[in-house]
């Protein structure tokens, strides 16, 4: 978890609320198989997750 968590902040997630909002994100991705298969490849895919993951989060919190 903590390659995946400095995946994502090198990609622009900030730490805080918005990190915990990525985490569960990711989770919800990996338990319904959409987007990632296993734990294993989060961190070789954290930029990748990272990137659209806040495309998403910019729509739903335009603020942050």
């Amino acid at each position: 978890m903590d390659e995946l968590q400095a995946a994502a902040i090198a990609n622009g997630v900030k730490d805080g609320f918005q990190m915990s909002r990525f985490l569960l994100w990711v989770g919800n991705e990996c338990f319904e198989g959409r987007e990632v298969e296993n734990f294993m490849v989060l961190a070789a895919r954290g930029k990748q997750l990272a990137q659209m993951f806040l495309t998403q989060d910019l729509k739903e919190f335009p603020g942050g």
